[in-house]
């Protein structure tokens, strides 16, 4: 039977009557017709299935299928959002579509529980060949000269080895770039066979299940192209902690946390406070938009919209952002001035790529889908250019197209991809607007953050939430009237109060990885100095307690906190991995702004908690 037979009846949502609606849903039914793709679509459904009072979002391309909306797959509907098909699916493409569904993680092993279940004996996880890399590469051609001992993160080759032997083992370390390291197990990948799953396959037996140790999966030897190319469908089901903060709030709420719940339509009137906490620069506790480099591009953006959410998420990756790019784009999306025609559209999204190519070479997207993968691989540059020259683009035109291009060998969304964690990052700002407590108390239990532990706690702790000493995870509670963090698995109630001593917050500090009391650590502070109106450089001093920190391109980027609430960027000319934790001080040049506050510094060194105490004094 064909698709058009077998793939409607399953259709959860209202077909539009639209004709743009009737065309794309026969356009793609013929693409799973002609490339025998209608067991993928019935196998993903009959996982849904299973998935009834679990919440997804759909991660990748997959939300650009008018078949995967209409069957419940994906939430977004391809035709309103303008989300290319050709991403997903095309003439050009005979490779098995992928359709990767992210799931709470605290519940992923339940869902394969389940999928065992319902096939005993067929299910099986696949595997990753895991392929040297320049520096895993250049560190097992040290190790291979006999080299034992642990390998420094920062190292110097002629130190390990000699400097007699640098060019040997440099050639080595070439040699293997590329080659298998070793077999891991996927991350998230499934093969559900029509019998037992093949001895000859099986790489490991037993994966015992978190949920249900006497279930197990076994892993086979296969990897995600293998699997393909033996004719297997392979489905990703991949953990996500944002779905499970965002069904703790549901349930806490009273809800019952599954799809409905989850997304039930939020009340108007709280849509200006959601903007705000973007605008404000608020997304602290937001998975997926916490950092801070999404705190500046949503103050500067000011995002109204989930589109725009979306827009942000996609356009601070390596691919959209670098060569000024993000900075060029932000110009343009405030003042209103962006390009209206795709053959002058600014790549943010892959289908932004894809939708350029067919505009600047008049083809159809399966063509522009091609050439952006051969340009994702950084393959057939020349071809392309001979492709320019037969329609006419040459000097800055061809310049800029090609650097802009070029850009897509780094890594980027596609906007269907964008827009799903846009609407859970939506969802989340709604919560912490209208449910600070109940969004704090999942936040702590469900979430890993690259902020410093203090962080969260100090962030809940401004909404008027008593902490505890004790681990979570906890649940909501009150204590002489306030709302406070309460251990879910019982026990004592282990709370600080407000008068503790300097000596009690520096033990809780260091015990603990945060302190609990309405004010913030003593001695944290920055001071401006000014004297002259007309001078060019502000100098500051400061100390702080480091928030994040990361080092990119020869600096170390930091961000501390120097009050409730209120952090401040650091930017250092030199790679210092000591200063990534703990508490700093230091001067250097002020740089205001409405983003994010930033020093240049001059000098910094790392301190003592017991210093920034002396510093109360």
């Amino acid at each position: 039977m064909t698709a058009i037979n077998l793939i409607p009846p399953m259709f959860i949502r209202h077909m539009p009557t639209n004709p743009i609606y009737q065309k794309r849903l026969k356009e793609e039914l013929t693409l799973i017709d002609k490339n025998n793709f209608t067991n993928v679509f019935l196998q993903v459904q009959t996982i849904m299935g299973f998935m009834n009072d679990i919440p997804h979002v759909i991660r990748g391309s997959a939300g650009s299928s008018l078949v995967c909306w209409l069957l419940g797959i994906s939430d977004s509907d391809p035709i309103k959002y303008d989300l290319e098909l050709a991403r997903f699916m095309n003439d050009c493409r005979t490779d098995m579509p992928d359709i990767d569904i992210d799931v709470p993680y605290n519940r992923r092993d339940e869902l394969y529980a389940r999928i065992a279940k319902a096939y005993p004996e067929r299910v099986a996880r696949i595997s990753n060949h895991v392929k040297f890399q320049e520096k895993s590469a250049l560190r097992e051609a040290v190790r291979r000269t006999g080299f034992r001992g642990r390998i420094p993160k920062n190292f110097k080759v002629g130190e390990l080895v000699g400097y007699e032997n640098v060019s040997a083992v440099r050639k080595e370390a070439k040699d293997l770039e590329g080659k298998e390291r070793c077999t891991s197990l996927h991350c998230g990948g499934i093969v559900i066979f029509d019998q037992k799953v093949p001895k000859e396959l099986i790489l490991k037996e037993r994966i015992p299940l978190e949920h249900d140790p006497k279930t197990t999966l076994c892993q086979i030897s296969l990897d995600k192209d293998e699997t393909e190319d033996s004719g297997y469908i392979k489905i990703d089901l991949l953990s996500n902690r944002g779905l499970a903060q965002a069904i703790e709030v549901c349930k806490m709420l009273g809800g019952t946390g599954d799809t409905q719940d989850l997304w039930s339509p939020i009340p108007t009137t709280w849509i200006p406070q959601i903007r705000n906490i973007f605008s404000d620069g608020q997304n602290i506790g937001l998975t997926f938009g916490e950092s801070r480099g999404m705190r500046r591009l949503f103050v500067d953006m000011r995002p109204q919209t989930i589109e725009e959410i979306g827009l942000a998420l996609a356009l601070i990756r390596p691919a959209a952002a670098e060569g000024g790019r993000k900075r060029n784009y932000v110009k343009k999306h405030n003042e209103g001035t962006l390009a209206s025609n795709d053959k002058e559209r600014q790549i943010v999204y892959d289908d932004d790529a894809i939708k350029r190519i067919c505009a600047i070479l008049s083809c159809e997207p399966a063509i522009g889908d091609r050439w952006r993968k051969k340009f994702a691989k950084g393959r057939d540059v020349d071809a392309f250019e001979m492709q320019l020259a037969l329609v006419g683009v040459t000097g800055v035109k061809k310049t800029t197209l090609l650097a802009d291009l070029n850009q897509l060998t780094k890594y980027s969304f596609c906007k269907s991809h964008a827009l799903s964690y846009a609407f859970l990052v939506w969802r989340l700002a709604y919560f912490k607007a209208r449910h600070p407590h109940e969004f704090w108390t999942a936040t702590l239990n469900h979430c890993n953050s690259d902020y410093a532990k203090w962080v969260h706690m100090r962030e809940a702790r401004m909404t008027g939430l008593l902490l505890s000493r004790s681990s979570p995870p906890y649940k909501l509670g009150s204590r002489n009237g306030h709302p406070a963090l309460v251990p879910a698995t019982g026990g004592e109630q282990l709370l600080l109060c407000n008068e503790n001593t300097a000596k009690q917050i520096r033990k809780d500090m260091i015990k603990l990885g945060y302190w609990l009391t309405p004010c913030f650590f003593p001695g944290c502070s920055v001071k401006v100095f000014k004297e002259n109106p007309e001078d060019k450089e502000i100098l500051a001093t400061f100390n702080g307690l480091v928030a994040t920190g990361r080092i990119s391109h020869g600096l170390t980027l930091l961000c501390i906190g120097v009050d409730n609430g209120r952090y401040i960027d650091l930017v250092v000319q030199t790679i210092s991995p000591e200063l990534l934790s703990g508490a700093v001080e230091g001067f250097g040049t002020y740089v205001p702004g409405s983003a994010c506050e930033t020093i240049h510094v001059e000098n910094i060194r790392r301190i003592s908690y017991e210093r920034l105490m002396e510093a109360t004094k």
